[in-house]
């Protein structure tokens, strides 16, 4: 069935979309300001980890592109571990991101009623 007639799932990929993590927008969690939550998750990744290095290398940077490749390289990285807790995280910066702006949070009200689905060709880890 073509995406356009399945009318319970909100279809998204581009990182003009606020669904995306790519998205900017600032919003802030424990103090911390982030502009994406691409940089928040790739953030409490290195942190998880105690690669503090990494950490900060990810907050000097406001590219999600490279906020997502220096999360490739956080030093001590355990993919059980991180498998066990990569939800919560992109749960507790998806909250922090809507809840913080008014705009964003009505696209989200908006698609009451329906699925959201990240539709990249890219990414194979978010099914």
């Amino acid at each position: 069935m073509p995406m356009r007639d399945q009318p319970n799932l909100t279809f998204f990929s581009k990182n003009t979309s606020p669904f995306s993590q790519f998205f900017k927008t600032s919003f802030m969690v424990e103090g911390q300001v982030f502009n994406t939550t691409e940089q928040y998750m790739m953030f409490s990744k290195a942190k998880l980890f105690g690669d503090m290095e990494t950490a900060e290398q990810i907050l000097t940077t406001d590219a999600p592109k490279e906020q997502k490749a220096l999360g490739r390289k956080v030093k001590g990285f355990d993919k059980t571990v991180w498998d066990a807790e990569c939800r919560n995280v992109v749960f507790r910066g998806n909250y922090a991101k809507f809840s913080q702006n008014p705009k964003l949070l009505k696209h989200l009200l908006d698609t009451e009623g329906t699925q959201l689905v990240e539709a990249s060709p890219w990414d194979t880890i978010w099914e």
